[in-house]
């Protein structure tokens, strides 16, 4: 099957591990980035590559859909008969990735949109209106249906304190709806910080790495592909916001210091566990 991936990234550091799992594990698989940071527009540039750019976009939800709607309205997956959405915090696992995509949309006619679900927050927004939906970090669609879908923004209830309606749900519900006659098909997981390539209880990793790690049904210990999702934008900003924060935490008290710390230490160990897994795949 033609096949391109859309990856939407502000993150250098996070589209760096991406895309070196992509380029060990899927190698003809076309790549397009769609840089919603100067940093990451940059960085793409510096190895010679095209990217498109959303210069005053940012790391939010919103931004995240509206680079995959720049990447339509470029023309990127026209043509191709499938187009895999990826998060710069996903990182590719195995060889067995994409021919696994691949045979489950050739095998099943009816296959609209193939992926992972939401492995945390609400349940209203992993499921709405009896749906169980594929969650934009790694979905996969068919090439027909992601250029017929109305729209993948998030749509915003101001009646809830939340996004109910998150990037790509709408792409979902579309496709189960209005006769179109797609189906969805999420993939297994294991919960985060409990799988066996990030998750805690050895000599090295005493402590889980909060990351969800997706497999095939058949074979729960060798992951497909694993996402951090929670944590993936705290980034260090400086010593000096950084020293303050640490006393925050340590001396104050602070809940919201102590809780931003935890999460910078889960991206921190994710993208290190991440390069160590893509280096030890090259041995």
């Amino acid at each position: 099957m033609t096949a391109v991936a859309i990856i939407v990234s502000a993150r250098p550091d996070m589209l760096a591990v991406c895309r070196a799992a992509l380029t060990r594990f899927a190698p003809w698989l076309p790549i397009r980035v769609v840089a919603t940071s100067p940093e990451v527009r940059r960085w793409v540039e510096l190895g010679n590559e095209e990217c498109l750019c959303l210069p005053t976009a940012g790391q939010g939800p919103r931004d995240h859909a509206a680079g995959i709607e720049y990447a339509r309205s470029a023309g990127v997956g026209q043509k191709e008969e499938l187009v895999i959405l990826l998060d710069d915090d996903t990182i590719v696992l195995s060889d067995r990735w994409l021919p696994t995509i691949e045979d489950a949309f050739r095998t099943t006619p009816s296959l609209g949109i193939l992926g992972g679900v939401r492995s945390r927050g609400l349940i209203g927004q992993a499921y709405v209106d009896g749906v169980l939906l594929i969650h934009a970090h790694m979905m996969a669609i068919r090439g027909e249906w992601f250029r017929r879908a109305s729209t993948f923004h998030a749509q915003h209830d101001p009646s809830l304190p939340y996004v109910r309606l998150d990037t790509g749900v709408v792409a979902c519900l579309e496709a189960v709806r209005f006769m179109s006659g797609y189906t969805l098909r999420y993939v297994p997981f294991h919960e985060p910080g409990r799988g066996p390539l990030y998750g805690g209880g050895c000599p090295d990793r005493p402590i889980g790495i909060d990351a969800t790690e997706y497999y095939d049904p058949g074979d729960p210990q060798h992951p497909l592909w694993a996402h951090l999702g929670r944590g993936t934008s705290f980034a260090p900003r400086g010593w000096w916001r950084e020293h303050a924060r640490t006393v925050a935490a340590h001396v104050f008290g602070s809940p919201r210091a102590a809780k931003i710390i935890r999460r910078q230490d889960h991206r921190a160990r994710f993208i290190a566990r991440s390069w160590e897994l893509v280096t030890e795949a090259k041995e």
